[in-house]
């Protein structure tokens, strides 16, 4: 769902550039691409006024969550928050990475509960431009990546993390971090990656061809010129090459069958092949970009509850920040947020055996 956002502002920031042609009739994908990159990608302020902040159950709603250690790592010239979650006993650590236009604290909180649950230390991260690490933009969708980098040399340099077992776990933006990232040569011993893409280009690129037009007056030559010059030699790290460069690694994969953001047989890592046995693939039926982590009830509840947040913001524009606070009072007393996000057991079931897997063999069979 929040790539969807992503081709919505590459065709904003489009319309930007062909405002401002040089007089040749000749649009700058440069223009185009900093009207995307240069801002900030999410803020904890801005979550907190949202209606999925409201809605979906987060942080704030887990007390188990609560007792953290918040740390700051470095990745490049930026200072990324991470937040660290302990068990007793811990079987090994799972870094969570979260997608794009989100951050650790909203709905993926029940990600690092199920974690827990499991008997995981958990790390999560805040990207580069997201929730409380720093960053005012990115040089590309390969950040990602480089931070996931950066967050398991920090595990790799704690006294009390460094011999866990280590796991990463993402989705979308997040997934292709986790995948991209094996081409570092950094060794966990399984990724549960869900929904994610094979490298910037074919998102980008390809995908949003099919959205908004080959790009308008922007050539595709140019476009590519465009992503190297501001992402440099890692412009397009590919999630396959990180996949196939990581042969001890277990890797799990996740994708809907009705994902029209990322799709399977276009620029999905789903439905590839890769160099030997040490690759799962689950493809979940009916399920699309933003709701393949959930129970049908769960999801059918929560379109109720949308659109009965719709009808109560009409009076007011449709907008939350409008509505008088007893009406906002009255709306959360309407209904049980805990019921519109419950993770499917089916679906976290096959995680589960792959961390159990994953500990006492080096590949899948």
């Amino acid at each position: 769902m929040e790539l969807r956002e992503l081709f919505g502002k590459i065709n904003q920031g489009l319309s930007i550039a062909e405002a401002v042609m040089n007089g040749t009739g000749v649009t700058d994908p440069r223009i185009a691409l900093a009207g995307f990159f240069n801002r900030r990608i999410s803020t904890v302020e801005g979550y907190h006024r949202s209606l999925d902040y409201l809605i979906y159950p987060n942080y704030d709603d887990i007390p188990s969550l609560h007792h953290r250690e918040i740390v700051t790592f470095r990745s490049g010239k930026n200072r990324l928050t991470g937040y660290l979650m302990k068990v007793k006993s811990p079987k090994g650590i799972v870094l969570c990475v979260h997608g794009y236009n989100s951050l650790s604290d909203n709905g993926n909180a029940l990600f690092h509960e199920f974690f827990l649950k499991e008997g995981f230390d958990v790390f999560a991260i805040d990207l580069t431009s997201c929730g409380r690490s720093e960053g005012l933009g990115i040089a590309g969708l390969h950040q990602s990546a480089l931070d996931v980098v950066s967050a398991e040399n920090y595990l790799a340099s704690r006294r009390d993390t460094k011999r866990l077992p280590l796991f990463l776990f993402g989705h979308s933006w997040g997934a292709y971090g986790c995948l991209a990232s094996l081409n570092f040569n950094l060794k966990p011993v399984g990724v549960f990656a869900f929904s994610g893409f094979t490298n910037p280009y074919e998102l980008m690129v390809g995908t949003a061809e099919g959205k908004v037009g080959p790009f308008a007056g922007i050539g595709r030559d140019d476009f590519i010129k465009a992503l190297q010059e501001r992402g440099g030699e890692y412009w397009n790290l590919s999630a396959i090459d990180g996949i196939n460069n990581a042969p001890d690694t277990n890797i799990y994969l996740f994708h809907g069958s009705e994902d029209t953001t990322i799709k399977k047989g276009v620029n999905a890592v789903a439905g590839h092949r890769f160099k030997g046995h040490h690759v799962k693939t689950y493809l979940l039926k009916g399920r699309n970009h933003g709701n393949l982590f959930y129970t049908e009830e769960s999801l059918k509840y929560n379109n109720a509850v949308r659109q009965l947040a719709k009808q109560t913001l009409e009076p007011y524009g449709g907008k939350l920040k409008n509505a008088p606070k007893d009406v906002i009072e009255n709306f959360l007393a309407s209904f049980d947020k805990m019921r519109c996000s419950v993770l499917d057991a089916k679906t976290f079931s096959y995680v589960s055996s792959g961390l159990e897997e994953s500990l006492g063999v080096s590949t899948v069979k």
